[in-house]
């Protein structure tokens, strides 16, 4: 059985001010194939008024950790930022070598007042993931960032991953009020509620949604797919690429009204309707077919003509809309 990695400290500075200053000169971090040093000297100050962390930046070649942080009584402001942190050569006295962790880690999160905003990203030999989040301080509520437009509402967000590294179980689940996404710079709409629970086991993930329309009618999604996500994966030689994983499932709606969609698609400018359904899902995440019985009540869409291929007409003779 081979010894843990030996992981080595240094640092060296000097209080003053009645011991609430302490100047950090130097810091040193090593472990095998590793060496974090002090870019510049950071200072930590404590006292009755102010917990803070300034010009605090370690460096390991392209690896970096930044660190500015102030609190005065509930007044906190700081960020943190972690950029192009090697998984792969993390000391193995802190990091169980089983997990056989690759890839590169990037994490940047803000606090400010009672918010916080963090995005987060990994990528590794067989899969590359993004995530971002804001949230308050009040326990359980949530706000997404979102690709598709300014979004805001409330959630409660529970998550349980347990198993191991080769065989993972995860249980993730999200109920989510007042959604609400933006229309313009002074006008947003309200869409309604809706829960989302995200399963992964015995290499099926399962995805179930279950959507309330603030304008009336409800959608219920319920799709899986095959996918393993055991750590280390022998049998995967390139990255999964969610957009191919077939799905399968079933897709049920009464009544529900649409109109709330073209704020998802730039191209469509609006839409109306009710939609009925009881379906069957196929082909893939990125390109999903529905079969089955759908009906579009009253349907009506209007979306933005794209320009001529290769050119982009003048503005005087671009039409704005077709209907």
């Amino acid at each position: 059985m081979s010894k843990p990695a030996r992981v080595e400290l240094a640092l060296a500075g000097r209080f003053s001010d009645e011991r609430r200053v302490f100047d950090l000169a130097r810091l040193m971090l090593g472990y095998p194939g590793t060496n974090w040093a002090l870019e510049r000297p950071a200072r930590l100050r404590s006292d009755d008024s102010e917990l803070s962390l300034s010009n605090f930046r370690l460096v390991s070649k392209q690896q970096t950790l930044a660190i500015e942080a102030r609190r005065r009584g509930e007044d906190v402001d700081a960020h943190l930022a972690l950029t192009a942190l090697e998984l792969g050569q993390l000391p193995t006295s802190l990091i169980d070598p089983k997990l056989r962790l690759d890839g590169v880690l990037n994490l940047d999160v803000k606090a400010q007042q009672q918010r916080v905003e963090a995005t987060m990203g990994v990528q590794t030999s067989f899969l590359a993931a993004t995530a971002a989040a804001k949230l308050s301080s009040t326990p359980g509520i949530f706000t997404s960032t979102s690709s598709v437009g300014a979004a805001d509402g409330r959630a409660n967000l529970k998550l349980r991953l347990d198993g191991s590294t080769d065989d993972p179980n995860l249980v993730l689940t999200v109920e989510a009020f007042d959604l609400e996404l933006e229309r313009g710079p002074a006008e947003s709409v309200d869409v309604g509620k809706a829960r989302v629970r995200v399963t992964y086991a015995d290499r099926v993930g399962r995805a179930e949604l279950d959507f309330a329309s603030a304008r009336g009618g409800k959608l219920v999604i319920d799709a899986s797919t095959n996918l393993d996500l055991s750590y280390p994966n022998p049998g995967t030689k390139r990255r999964i690429v969610a957009a191919k994983l077939p799905i399968r499932g079933r897709l049920v709606a009464r009544n529900l009204d649409v109109g709330w969609v073209a704020l998802l698609n730039p191209r469509v400018e609006t839409v109306a309707g009710k939609l009925t359904a009881d379906a069957r899902l196929g082909g893939s995440v990125g390109n999903p077919e529905v079969i089955g019985d759908v009906r579009w009540k009253n349907g009506a869409a209007v979306a933005t003509q794209p320009p001529p291929a290769g050119r982009r007409p003048p503005a005087s003779a671009r039409p704005s809309s077709t209907r």
